[in-house]
């Protein structure tokens, strides 16, 4: 696997600058003529901040993504993720506020402009009359009545979702193209590979966070999202261990699984195995410098264990600070 991750800086100008058609310092760029900056801003959070795949969140429904009363969101994904493993999604306010700006500003206006055309393609879409409790739609298809639960949806037939609203027709996907029915994977491209090319023009023009030679992909904001939450957790860790009243290391197994970083990361991002969630590892910082620390007092020891080191490491953090 390779993992390209973004800086923060390097994320923002993404953002904001190649999707947003901003001008490096903020101000609103005059000349741009790209379509819907606050939608392709709010699909980069979301895609940020959930680690998603491309295929999870460019499908994602209008009733999948509602804020829950103390602010974040949580759906269930199963159909979209990669081989079908069903895990629950958190969306944090960040990436629900920016999608409440393009349902205001952009969202709206697609979905008027094209009622008229989604009424004469009337047969051709899954017209959804009801929403139950469980997360089920239920509507007509194919002359057909039929109940699926959202989750179980694959992407094709989310994008002839539709149901009924007081000027006609409305899509129930979160991202939508002009023609007012989700935005494709290569829409998505084309928006990227286009973010890409007003990067490069202001990277040439003046200060600007370091480009790669290749152009982001939209999955390199799910390899940032993997490598930040795990640096995270991990810190969560060490400070928790340096915390404990109880001088023991030794956790069970119940306590081992839940708050071990790569496990939890590795249930985030819907990893078959942790094996794939290891590897991010490499990308963290350099090991070499905690393992010269971690081994030199141990050097004529033969009887050291991994679990001896690790107890060692922490308790010189304990030290260094209570001294």
């Amino acid at each position: 696997m390779q993992v390209r991750h973004l800086a923060l800086d390097q994320y923002l100008f993404f953002r904001d600058v190649g999707l947003g058609g901003q001008c490096p310092d903020g101000e609103v760029d005059g000349v741009f003529r790209g379509g819907f900056p606050h939608r392709n801003r709010a699909g980069a959070e979301l895609a940020l901040m959930t680690g998603m795949r491309k295929r999870e969140w460019s499908t994602v429904l209008e009733p999948e993504l509602v804020r829950r009363p103390e602010g974040p969101g949580e759906f269930s994904l199963q159909a979209c993720a990669k081989g079908g493993r069903g895990r629950k999604v958190y969306v944090p306010a960040a990436p629900l506020d920016l999608v409440d700006t393009y349902r205001l500003l952009e969202r709206a206006e697609i979905v008027e402009r094209a009622a008229a055309r989604l009424a004469c393609r009337h047969r051709e879409l899954f017209v959804v009359d009801a929403i139950d409790g469980l997360g089920r739609l239920s509507g007509v298809l194919e002359g057909r009545r039929r109940t699926f639960a959202m989750a179980r949806m694959p992407a094709e037939l989310r994008r002839i979702t539709v149901s009924e609203c007081a000027g006609g027709l409305e899509a129930m996907a979160v991202f939508l193209g002009q023609g007012g029915l989700m935005l494709g994977p290569s829409s998505w491209d084309r928006i990227r590979l286009h973010a890409w090319e007003r990067m490069s023009v202001f990277a040439e023009r003046g200060p600007a966070p370091v480009l790669p030679r290749r152009p982001w992909r939209f999955h390199d904001l799910r390899h940032t999202f993997a490598l930040r939450l795990l640096k995270h957790l991990t810190q969560m860790l060490i400070e928790a261990e340096l915390r404990r009243a109880d001088p023991r290391p030794l956790v069970t197994l119940a306590e081992h699984i839940s708050m071990n970083p790569l496990l939890v990361v590795q249930r985030a991002l819907g990893h078959a195995s942790p094996r794939t969630t290891y590897e991010y590892l490499a990308y963290l910082e350099d090991p070499m410098t905690y393992v010269d620390q971690a081994f030199r007092a141990w050097s004529d020891s033969d009887g050291a264990s991994y679990s001896d080191i690790a107890v060692w490491l922490l308790e010189g953090e304990r030290n260094a600070q209570e001294g």
